[in-house]
């Protein structure tokens, strides 16, 4: 029966050690002629010995023992020719108690200390095992290269190739040539490779395949730390994993840590979105991926850039730190830091913020904002400086600041806006001031409240509340509820005035044409002659009056009831012949320009104008009277028309 080859190594290493340990009874060295020279091969033991000496031949039989310098052979019969030997049967190389060879067969010079060994060929060094057809073994460079299939085994890893060579002293083996790796679930294939033995590192040489579980690696430089589970991939690297695509310049894998990272022209994509970054940092454990330095993410709802991004895959959490954008379909949101839960569909932005509605090009700066994806809720409040919307119309913008403002769509799908708190309108033809305002798509009016004023040229508008309706993007009607007052300053201390209980104004092209004054109107206007001197003020009392206007001149007014003039000259007037008994002038809160909304400021308590002591003041209740107003009016708008035609 013949035994198996391991065993075979095992039990002629026995053999062997116990060879030298002691000399067996079978010693014929004393009938062997010792050669004085110690470059000789020498014979330590054999069981039988024939010296042939015409060719000077030695022949050896049984437990050949041979000792060459520090190096010593064992095998079963050897032939021994000027300072050759020619061996078969378990043949053992033993050098510097560290490197062992085995073969069926051997050829070894003396002079140059070349060994070539055939058939079952095992070179161990250490925990390492190399295993070849054949193998030419240098012992003075401790390099032994092989031109057939072999195969080095490390712990769990199997590397194979047809050709190469093995550096014993710098513990490098070169690997040519259909070279493979198998370790556990990982393959490798590629035709050149470098292998240190000492540290159990696979150094890649050229283009080299890579599959581990369902992930497929290319690279064409780089290495493979087997032990301690790490690798680097270089050269056109690139990992697929499904329709998961990822490359860089440089990637490295760390089993210890559990991370994947991509440096230099970092790239992961698949079949809906794209990350890419100075570096990608892919933590395997909790599934973040942070992006370092020019980071990107798109997908198909969102694009997302900033110079830090950590997102979570599984949760779809997300933190940018530095200033980062995010790009919907609708909506871009930029800041210095950006957090986002998408359990809860809500994120916090601070620091220089910019919020743009890209479908109604409306546009919040702030310091701080919250905000809700799933609703498209956003909430900006004051920082070192206000927040400041900004929303375009008719080829200008409008601009409101507030201590709070509000952005939303309503469960109609219609966008809201909201401002709270000292909110300051600035147009370059409209400018207005109220504790709190909300717009609606839906009917485009801005609705002022708590002590509204706006302004337009010389003409201040005053009311309990005050609507300003939009139509294609241009102001077309003003209205004043409760309490309304209207001022138009003439020249310095000289004013226009008109009041009432309600005063709707309409304007074509920003230019007013008309305007409505209901319930206890009054109206001061002062007459010039044509020389545009006053002469007189004309105070008038009616319960409803029209006014028409023409090139942004009063053109005709008309009264709907019976009318109560008084005329005073000039000379003669008294403080209330020339001012209503409600007017006031506010100029010093109006907004001079858009970089004052910006800065908080106090507002003087005396701009308030009188109210009904029974009056619910609350913003919600104040919208809902508004809107039951609208509604009222619309039925009666049309014989309101008539009658003022008739009139006229």
């Amino acid at each position: 029966m013949q035994v198996p080859h391991i065993y075979r190594i095992t039990l002629v290493t026995t053999a062997v050690l116990l060879s030298v340990l002691s000399l067996s009874a079978q010693t014929i060295t004393d009938s062997i002629p010792q050669e004085e020279n110690s470059e000789k091969i020498q014979v330590e033991n054999a069981d039988r010995s024939i010296r042939l000496k015409e060719d000077q031949m030695q022949q050896l039989l049984g437990n050949v023992r041979l000792a060459h310098d520090s190096i010593y052979m064992f095998c079963d019969s050897a032939w021994i020719t000027d300072n050759r030997i020619e061996a078969l049967g378990e043949i053992i190389i033993i050098q510097d108690d560290t490197i062992n060879v085995f073969s069926d067969s051997l050829y070894y010079n003396g002079d140059n200390k070349i060994a070539k060994l055939y058939r079952n060929v095992v070179m161990k060094n250490g925990k390492k095992d190399l295993f070849s057809k054949e193998l030419i073994y240098d012992l003075n460079s401790k390099v032994a290269t092989f031109s057939d299939t072999s195969t080095l085994i490390s712990n769990t890893m199997t590397l194979s190739s047809l050709r190469g060579k093995y550096d014993v002293q710098s513990k490098m083996a070169y690997f040519y040539d259909e070279v493979s790796i198998i370790d556990g679930d990982l393959r490798l294939k590629t035709d050149s490779l470098r292998y240190d033995t000492d540290v159990d590192r696979a150094y890649f040489l050229g283009p080299t395949y890579i599959t581990q579980d369902s992930k497929q690696i290319y690279c064409t430089d780089g290495f493979y730390d087997i032990e301690e589970g790490r690798a680097h991939f270089a050269g056109d690297a690139m990992i697929l994993d499904g329709d998961t695509k990822t490359s860089s310049d440089y990637i490295y894998y760390s089993e210890k840590d559990g991370t994947l990272t991509l440096e230099s022209n970092a790239e992961i994509s698949d079949s809906t979105s794209i990350t890419r970054g100075d570096k990608i940092i892919i933590y395997e454990e909790t599934e973040d991926i942070q992006i370092i330095g020019n980071g990107y993410y798109a997908d198909d709802e969102q694009t997302i850039a900033g110079k830090d991004i950590l997102y979570n895959k599984s949760t779809k959490n997300l933190k940018l730190n530095g200033r980062s954008t995010i790009l919907s379909a609708q909506a871009e949101l930029e800041g210095d830091t950006i957090n986002f839960d998408n359990l809860t569909s809500t994120g916090i932005a601070y620091g220089n913020v910019i919020y743009t509605d890209t479908v109604n090009s409306r546009f919040i700066y702030t310091d701080y904002m919250t905000y809700n994806d799933s609703t498209e809720y956003y909430k900006a409040t004051v920082g070192d400086l206000r927040p400041l919307l900004i929303q375009t119309i008719d080829e200008d913008s409008i601009y409101v600041s507030a201590d709070t403002l509000l952005s939303y769509t309503d469960t109609t799908s219609v966008k809201v806006l909201e401002a709270v708190g000292d909110v300051r309108i600035y147009k370059s033809d409209l400018q207005a001031v109220c504790d709190s305002l909300y717009y609606s798509d839906r009917d485009s009016i801005f609705y002022l409240y708590r002590r509204p004023i706006s302004w337009s040229d010389t003409t201040q508008i005053l009311g309990d509340t005050l609507s300003i309706k939009l139509e294609n993007d241009k102001v077309s009607e003003i209205i004043a509820h409760g309490n309304a007052l209207i001022v138009s300053q003439e020249a310095p201390d000289y004013y226009n005035q008109i009041k009432g209980k309600l005063i709707h104004s309409y304007l074509d092209s920003n230019e007013l044409r008309r305007m409505e004054v209901t319930g206890n109107a009054e109206s001061i206007y002062l007459i010039k002659d044509d020389d545009e001197a006053y002469i007189g003020a004309n105070k008038t009392l009616c319960s409803r009056m029209t006014f028409l206007f023409s090139k942004e001149e009063l053109d005709n007014i008309l009264f709907l009831t019976q009318p109560n003039n008084t005329m005073v000259p000039m000379k003669d007037a008294q403080q209330s012949d020339l001012f209503l008994e409600s007017f006031i002038w506010h100029d010093d809160v109006r907004p001079k320009d858009i970089i004052g909304l910006r800065y908080s400021t106090v507002r003087r308590q005396d701009a308030k104008p009188q109210v009904d002591k029974d009056e619910v003041d609350t913003f919600s209740e104040s919208v809902n009277n508004v809107l039951k107003q609208e509604s009222k009016k619309s039925e009666k708008s049309d014989k309101f028309a008539k009658k003022s035609k008739g009139d006229k």
